[in-house]
């Protein structure tokens, strides 16, 4: 879940396969219509309000362009399982609209500028095994956006 700038909660309702779903600050409830699919994994949003959430079936991050939320875009991975792009969920945007990735089935964290045609790892990626410079099951991250440009 996430808060965007006009104070909206913005949650992912993966068990009842709503895929976004955003609760004003006066309690009504909104169901984006853009997204056909289920398992909506995670969901955070950048300066200008747009919503990047990641599909686990997908293996994708997409993009709702703010402020009526109606182009979708892909922004991260090729929707395909393996050792590359595989098993995204929980993105989280800086303020420049780079995207960290927990790529949980690799057991990383990686970063996708804007436009980019692929990710940087800039967390684990070399196995499962417990030593300081690896991961073991990744599960939240959170991008602080106060000069997140450095």
């Amino acid at each position: 879940m996430t808060i965007d700038t006009q104070q909206n909660l913005i949650v992912t309702d993966y068990v009842n396969n709503i895929p976004l779903r955003k609760f004003l600050p006066n309690g009504t409830a909104v169901i984006y219509p853009p997204i056909q699919y289920a398992n909506v994994f995670d969901v955070t949003v950048d300066w200008y309000d747009n919503i990047y959430f990641s599909s686990d079936s997908l293996c994708i991050v997409q993009k709702l362009a703010m402020p009526n939320g109606s182009l979708l875009t892909t922004v991260a991975a090729n929707g395909t399982r393996g050792k590359g792009l595989n098993e995204l969920d929980s993105p989280s945007v800086n303020g420049i609209g780079a995207v960290y990735i927990i790529d949980w089935g690799v057991e990383r964290i990686q970063k996708w500028l804007p436009n980019a045609m692929a990710g940087t790892t800039v967390a684990g990626g070399n196995g499962y095994v417990l030593h300081l410079n690896q991961l073991g099951g990744p599960s939240a991250i959170l991008v602080h956006t106060e000069n997140s440009e450095k």
